[in-house]
């Protein structure tokens, strides 16, 4: 059973095309945090170095 680093709930493991960092956290974090990237004004690009 794999838990979300963040809130430490049971995430799935479906999404595959998400970069390493992502795989941690459970849809609803990652969708949290791809929006705060978004918005710090980090591109795409910054998000291949995580």
């Amino acid at each position: 059973m794999k838990l979300c680093s963040l809130c430490s709930r049971i995430r799935s493991i479906r999404v595959k095309q998400e970069l390493d960092y992502y795989e941690d956290l459970c849809a609803e974090c990652r969708k949290k945090e791809l929006l705060l990237r978004q918005v710090k004004g980090v591109k795409k690009e910054r998000l291949k170095l995580v």
